[in-house]
């Protein structure tokens, strides 16, 4: 990788709609991703697209070759994510954004 700046996440999700459904029937991952094979493509465009979640600001540097250490937090509506810094240890950050 090279360096540069961090301030935002893409992702995509996998649902599962039943029980036992272990592949996930549902997901807004590209067709290329792996956890989209089993998926029939369709062709026709809509709305699950992929996602982006803003970190809160400031931005941070990442330099080249750096592993990034992330966490996922969600509730019944959102999904969010934050940077865990080197010197935090084990510390997981509050999920709300800081004024």
């Amino acid at each position: 990788t090279e360096a540069g700046r961090v301030d935002s996440i893409a992702f995509w999700w996998r649902c599962k709609m039943v029980r036992g459904d272990a592949a996930g029937t549902m997901t807004n991952a590209p067709s290329w991703a792996p956890s989209a094979k089993h998926i029939p493509q369709l062709g026709e465009i809509d709305h699950w697209r992929q996602s982006v979640c803003v970190l809160p600001q400031p931005a941070r540097h990442a330099a080249k070759g750096e592993v990034l250490r992330l966490v996922a937090f969600h509730n019944d509506e959102d999904i969010w994510f934050r940077c865990l810094e080197e010197d935090s240890g084990s510390s997981i950050p509050s999920p709300v954004a800081s004024k």
